[in-house]
């Protein structure tokens, strides 16, 4: 009987082991990544790194078109049909920075290439918890500067300075506009707060900056090409150039420096060129802002390489001052290379 118990155990455990279901194969990559957690998209490729890159440009347009589209209207709300050319075209520029997607959590989840075809497919990923963390948290940041800001603003005099209060408002609420239309985007949509009435603001930042000029004296080496660029810029903003600093709401004077320098290159002229500049508020005498830049080129010709030194000089210059009067500035969102819906 033991025997025969034995021998019947022996036969129920084989088929009780043929019977059960054989181990479950490893799920494939790139369903891994669940479409509650994550927000996906694919690139095809002719080559893995073509594939990456289509994959993550994939995914951020997956977000541009609706977010531009939400922060423009925002920015429609507050802009009113009175405004001077120049202003618009400055808050078309700021939607199109703060609307451009730099999806810093996303990467390749999986890649993968095709027996028959050739040609490689990635798998782009975002967290959406991992991205709705990031930008709650900086929501909450520019709502405190925006709050900080709101609150100077009656302790503030002098136009340069009131201006620059009243533009870096307006950049706050676009940027806020923009991070709540990602969060949106993926599925997690960020308390409802409160905004202050933007339109006042916005009607006062134009009334100043279409009255506001600016006097430039830069003295030094290519003197008055660096100050020509400078107001260049200044004019692509719609601020004016007062020819004599007492009709100015903004005063900037510098003072520009070149030196040669000996790289070694008998066939290359190098110089480095220096400008230091200061920002002053002309109704309050106050002084704005202190800036410094410089740059380095080289060319076989000497005069050449001095010329590309003052403009990239400038450039660089310009848009500090642009950043201190709380611009984006235009000729900067020109340059960039942003991708319009």
């Amino acid at each position: 009987m033991r025997r025969l118990l034995a021998v019947c155990a022996a036969v129920l455990f084989v088929a009780v082991s043929c019977a059960a279901p054989p181990d479950k194969a490893p799920e494939p990559e790139d369903r891994a990544f669940s479409p509650a957690r994550y927000l996906t998209a694919e690139g095809v490729g002719a080559t893995e790194a073509e594939a990456r890159r289509e994959a993550l440009a994939a995914l951020a347009g997956i977000f541009e078109s609706r977010v531009y589209s939400e922060t423009a209207s925002t920015a429609a709300s507050f802009v009113t049909e009175g405004a001077p050319e120049a202003f618009e075209k400055s808050v078309e520029s700021r939607v199109q920075i703060v609307s451009s997607v730099r999806l810093r959590g996303a990467r390749i989840g999986s890649i993968r290439r095709d027996a028959k075809s050739g040609l490689f497919h990635a798998l782009a990923v975002l967290d959406r918890r991992q991205a709705a963390r990031e930008w709650s948290d900086q929501l909450v940041m520019i709502d405190t500067r925006m709050n900080a800001e709101m609150a100077a603003l009656s302790g503030l005099s002098g136009r340069l300075v009131c201006m620059g209060a009243l533009n870096r408002i307006l950049a706050a609420a676009l940027e806020k506009a923009a991070l709540r239309s990602r969060l949106r985007v993926i599925g997690m949509p960020a308390a409802a707060a409160e905004d202050p009435d933007l339109q006042p603001i916005a009607d006062e930042a134009a009334a100043i900056r279409s009255a506001a000029e600016f006097f430039v004296d830069i003295t030094g080496d290519r003197a008055a090409a660096v100050a020509a660029r400078i107001e260049q810029a200044l004019g692509a903003e719609g601020l004016a150039v007062a020819r004599e600093p007492a009709q100015a709401a903004g005063a900037v004077n510098g003072s520009v420096e070149t030196v040669g320098l000996d790289l070694g290159n008998r066939d290359v002229h190098f110089v480095r060129m220096t400008l230091r500049m200061t920002v002053v508020d002309v109704d309050t005498g106050t002084q704005v802002a202190a800036i410094s830049e410089d740059v380095r080129k080289g060319h076989v010709d000497e005069k050449e390489a001095v010329r590309m030194a003052a403009e990239a000089l400038s450039d660089r210059a310009a848009e500090r001052l642009l950043a201190v009067l709380g611009l984006m500035g235009v000729s900067q969102a020109e340059r960039s290379p942003q991708r319009r819906p």
